[in-house]
């Protein structure tokens, strides 16, 4: 829990209950702006990127087992947000297609959750806030772009 005495605080604890606050406020203004959660907002960016991606590889990018990551496809499909469809090539395999419906929803989360976190920012100087997104990139692994 954080300590009002930030002077005596373990920086790395509070930077982990910051994350978590943030991270909640992210998912709140998510589902405010377009009614998705925060895996589904990964799936759609997901295919955003990487359209016709196969289960597996979705599975794989959200580190939850195929039957998971089905479940929460076959979600977003009966709400028009993606479609699901065989290869051509193997009939075994899936490919899963962001739908405008779904690309919609994307853009509405997206650009609600940026406005609202603007909002939050905007008594921020600029550099503490590029220094925040430094700290975070880093935490996160660098600077790849996976972005979801």
């Amino acid at each position: 829990m954080s300590n009002n005495n930030a002077g005596s605080e373990d920086p790395a604890a509070s930077l982990m209950d910051a994350i978590l606050m943030a991270s909640r406020r992210l998912r709140s203004w998510m589902r405010e702006g377009s009614g998705v959660t925060v895996p589904q907002f990964r799936v759609l960016s997901f295919l955003h990127a990487r359209d016709g991606s196969s289960l597996s590889e979705l599975a794989s990018h959200l580190g939850v087992t195929p039957p998971s990551a089905s479940r929460l496809v076959e979600s977003m499909a009966s709400r028009g947000l993606l479609k699901v469809e065989e290869d051509p090539r193997d009939r075994r395999r899936l490919l899963l297609r962001l739908t405008d419906s779904g690309m919609g929803t994307l853009s509405s989360a997206r650009a609600y959750a940026l406005s609202a976190l603007s909002g939050r920012l905007s008594g921020i100087p600029r550099e503490e806030v590029l220094t925040a997104s430094a700290v975070l990139r880093t935490l996160a692994g660098g600077d790849r772009d996976d972005r979801d």
